[in-house]
Order: C-alpha cells, then sequence, then structure tokens
C-alpha cells in the first residue's frame, strides 16, 4: 500500500525524499543539504511550479535542441582546436599574450581560457561562447587582416554567433514561450468554460439568457454541482439492497465508469427537459 501510495501521489514521494535530505543533513559537512530544502518553493507557490511543468512537459524538444546544441558547440572546438587554437589564451589586463608559458591568471584577469587539448576546447568554446554576448569571438584574441586565417576567424566568429547565439538560443526560448503560452490559453479556456457552462448539462450559459431564464437558479438550484457530489457519495456508500431503483441505476453506471445518469444537453427549465442540439 505505501508503494502503491507513492506511485498514485507524488507528495509521498517529495516527502520522503525532504525527510532522507533533512536526515542527511545531520552528517558531518553536510549541513549545506538543508538549503536543497528550500526548493520546496516550487511546491508552494503556483506559478513557479508550472514553470517546471513546462520544462518536463517539453523535455524531449528540450533534449534535442541540447543535443544539437552539443554537436555544434564540438564542431566549432574541433575547427578551433585544428586552426586557432592560439587564439584561445588567457587575456590579462596587463596585455600579456604568451600562450606557451603563461603565469596563473591574476586577480585582474577577463578571460581564462584554454585549447590546448580537444576536450579543454570544447568547455572554453562551451562556457565562453555561450554566455558571451557576440558570441566566441568576444572572448577570442582579435588577429589582424594580415594574420593567417584571418578569413576563417571572420567566418568562425559570425557564424558562431549567428547559428548559436541568436537561431539555437531562440529555438530554445521559443519552445519554452510557446508553453507558457499555450498553459495561460489552456488555463483562460477552462476558466471560460468553467464560467459560462453548466458543468452538469454542458449548456452554455448564453443559452439561458437567451431562453430569460436565471443561470444563477440552474447552477445553484437545478443542477448544483455539490449536490450531485453528495449524492454520488452517497449512492457508493450504500449497500447495492439498500438502494432504490434509480439508485441502483447509479450505483451501476458509477460501477461501468459510466455518466449516462447525468442530464447531459438536457434541462427541465428548458423546454421541458428536450435534448438541445
Amino acid at each position: 500500500m505505501f508503494i502503491k501510495a507513492i506511485s498514485y501521489d507524488k507528495n509521498h514521494l517529495r516527502n520522503i525524499t525532504y525527510v532522507v535530505i533533512a536526515c542527511a543533513s545531520s552528517l558531518p559537512n553536510a549541513q549545506i543539504a538543508y538549503s536543497v530544502l528550500l526548493l520546496d518553493i516550487l511546491n508552494k507557490v503556483q506559478i513557479l511550479g508550472q514553470v517546471i511543468s513546462v520544462i518536463s512537459d517539453n523535455i524531449v524538444g528540450l533534449g534535442s535542441v541540447g543535443i544539437l546544441f552539443l554537436v555544434l558547440l564540438y564542431l566549432y572546438a574541433f575547427f578551433a582546436f585544428t586552426y586557432v587554437r592560439t587564439d584561445y589564451r588567457q587575456n590579462f589586463n596587463t596585455g600579456s599574450n604568451d600562450y606557451q608559458n603563461h603565469a596563473p591568471v591574476s586577480p585582474g584577469g577577463t578571460y581564462n581560457m584554454d585549447c590546448s587539448t580537444l576536450i579543454n576546447c570544447l568547455m572554453s568554446t562551451s562556457s565562453f561562447g555561450m554566455r558571451s554576448g557576440g558570441g566566441i569571438g568576444d572572448a577570442l584574441w582579435q588577429r589582424f587582416e594580415s594574420d593567417e586565417y584571418y578569413q576563417f576567424r571572420w567566418m568562425f566568429d559570425f557564424s558562431f554567433f549567428m547559428i548559436i547565439n541568436v537561431i539555437l538560443m531562440n529555438i530554445f526560448f521559443g519552445i519554452i514561450i510557446d508553453s507558457f503560452a499555450d498553459k495561460r490559453q489552456g488555463a483562460a479556456d477552462i476558466m471560460k468554460e468553467v464560467e459560462g457552462q453548466c458543468f452538469i448539462c454542458g449548456i452554455s450559459k448564453s443559452k439561458f439568457e437567451i431562453e430569460n431564464i436565471s443561470w444563477a437558479d440552474h447552477v445553484y438550484t437545478e443542477h448544483n454541482l455539490h449536490a450531485y457530489l453528495s449524492f454520488i457519495i452517497y449512492v457508493q456508500g450504500k449497500n447495492m439492497s439498500e438502494c432504490s431503483g434509480v439508485e441502483k441505476w447509479v450505483k451501476k453506471c458509477l460501477d461501468d465508469d459510466n455518466i449516462d445518469f447525468f442530464p447531459i444537453n438536457q434541462c427541465s427549465m428548458i423546454r421541458n427537459g428536450e435534448e438541445l442540439d
């Protein structure tokens, strides 16, 4: 039953995780784990929970774009490692440009880049290329027109900025923004249906206005949602042998996941309960 409760209600799993983290925080030098418990704000604030749901709902699309990011970054790192690795130098405020025998990064340094190996080149390209406003070209040492591979560097810097920083980043953000827009539209549609349509019969509020019938009397008296819910709970808890004919029929419908007992598109206030189109 415990495992079944966890599978049906994620709150149980979350609470167990919090207990484990709290217990782990009592270990030596593990007090930092307490800060993880602050992530409970994602569960307390609804809008933050929607942020997580947006990511989880679009995990396939975001993951696909992320893989494309990695592939393109690897290609750029490979080209850089092959042709312009010397441009990945530690940049000091003093203007030092010694690549082979550079000193440790000084506190006044602006970039700490390394392209001595392919993996280091990939890490530098990913880190500084994604975080620089103008792409990787903002972080690399600039070449003069007379230098070798000047044209290659121009194409390298410009294509990196256009493909990685402009196109792919906007695709990534576009997926998230579109998902937020879809969720907002979905919530608005649900709210519109809740406020403008009877939950029991499904007849719209405008239909009652056309027939000059009170909408409030219908939803609060004739088709009161809470009255239907109370009746369903009452029937479910009643023994079949003690039920009346109507109650037996409703109870059987509930057992069969059937909603035929709901007066769908029917209301006694309109055309004496005749089913509407």
